[in-house]
């Protein structure tokens, strides 16, 4: 069974969210958080979540796209092990590379299939992106200008 957009725009007024419905081919709205630690390309602390349904409805992301561009980077492989020890260290949030332009994004992603999606699923896959880009922000940032991975870094005032 499909979810259907209008049921997770009833889960954002349960949330008290202000969704941005976006007409596109899969159903997608956007949501705008203000972030304490995390800084996005911009230079604005705020993250922009794109919550969309996939493959017909039968799953569910949530996406930070293009939480950091990596464009002028000249530390790629020390991002990319350090990317791949925060995904180890997470719970469901996968950092995604773009390599047509450079963007890493995180991503939440639940199969929903014959069942549905809870306003409270929805509420953990967003809150679990904000809480790690606040979280991992200076380490990612740590590595991108030096190459040197620094876990010490972490921003612990995130946790939940």
């Amino acid at each position: 069974m499909a979810i259907p957009l209008k049921e997770l725009l009833k889960h954002c007024k349960t949330l008290d969210l202000s969704p941005e419905v976006r007409e596109d081919e899969n159903p997608t709205f956007v949501l705008y958080y203000s972030t304490d630690c995390y800084v996005n390309p911009d230079g604005e602390k705020q993250v922009g979540l794109v919550c969309q349904t996939q493959c017909n409805g039968e799953y569910l992301a949530v996406t930070a796209p293009a939480a950091f561009l990596t464009r002028d980077c000249k530390f790629k492989g020390a991002l990319f092990a350090t990317l791949a020890q925060i995904a180890l260290q997470t719970k469901y949030i996968q950092p995604t590379y773009n390599p047509e332009d450079g963007a890493v994004s995180f991503e939440a992603e639940i199969p929903v299939c014959d069942g549905t999606v809870t306003a409270r699923q929805l509420e953990v896959m967003i809150g679990s992106i904000v809480v790690q880009l606040e979280r991992y922000y200076p380490v990612i940032k740590h590595v991108m200008e030096t190459g040197k991975t620094n876990f010490d870094l972490v921003n612990e005032s995130s946790d939940e």
